[in-house]
Order: C-alpha cells, then structure tokens, then sequence
C-alpha cells in the first residue's frame, strides 16, 4: 500500500483485471498556484525573467496535475502522483480498506474539490490528493467496501 518512490509498473495487475473508475487530480485543486504563476506571468511584462517563472510554475502545475492518475478496480486501489521529478505509485487491495474519510479545506469547499483519505486505522493511508467531487467518490469507495 504505500507509495513506491520511482515505481512505475502497471495499474492493472492482470489482463482480465476491470477498471471501474479513472480518476485525475482536479486542475480546480492547483487554482491558487495557477494564480500565483498568473501573477508573477503579469509582472513579466515589465520584467521578462518574471515572465520566465511564471511559465515555468504554471507548466510543472499543468504537469502535476495532469501526470497524477488514481484508477479503481475491482481489484482494489492504484494511484499514481508525481512529486516534482519523482514518481511515486501505490496499490490497495479492497481486503485491508477498513476506513474513508474526506478532507476539503475552504477553498476546496469552495471550487469543489478535496483528499480522500483511503486504508487501514493507523499511519499507512492512501491519499487520492485534490479530487474533483470528493463526497461522491467516498461514498463509491464505501459502497465498494460493502
């Protein structure tokens, strides 16, 4: 279950395995870096190595995002994030889920989006980072453990 730095195998262990649920990391949970690169975007105009930061915050949120994949099967639990150059993947087999919880901070409360925190009690958790929706997904993951 815990995340493997620099693993990068299959999400699906066998052929026949079926993937019931694909899932991104909502680009609405990078909202304050894609303003802060904005800004530093904006200040480029008068200063263009400002410029040149700006686009560079906003590709490695882009890449973030969009390289981060957390994939439900019947199976149990993959996901896969990226950490700034590190790739790091984890699997959860649906026997050791005894626990769903939901964290949604203002702003995700807000725009819609928050970390569902999946496992056994205790330290070792898989966390499915700024997912869009986030309610509806526990209450799938608690359907699943029925």
């Amino acid at each position: 279950m815990d995340m493997k730095k620099g693993y990068s195998g299959p999400y699906v262990k066998k052929q026949d395995e079926e993937v019931l649920l694909r899932l991104n990391r909502s680009l609405r949970s990078s909202a304050l870096w894609i303003l802060f690169s904005s800004f530093w975007i904006f200040l480029g105009l008068f200063y263009p190595i400002l410029l040149l930061l700006g686009v560079i915050i906003l590709a490695v949120v882009f890449i973030k995002t969009s390289l981060s994949e957390y994939v439900i099967t019947a199976e149990g639990i993959y996901a896969k994030e990226w950490v700034l150059l590190d790739r790091r993947s984890g699997f959860l087999p649906w026997k050791e889920v005894e626990e769903v919880s939901l964290k949604v901070n203002n702003m995700g409360g807000l725009l819609g989006f928050g970390d569902v925190i999946v496992g056994p009690f205790g330290d070792e958790r898989l966390i499915l980072k700024g997912v869009a929706e986030p309610k509806k997904l526990v209450d799938y993951i608690e359907d699943k453990m029925r």
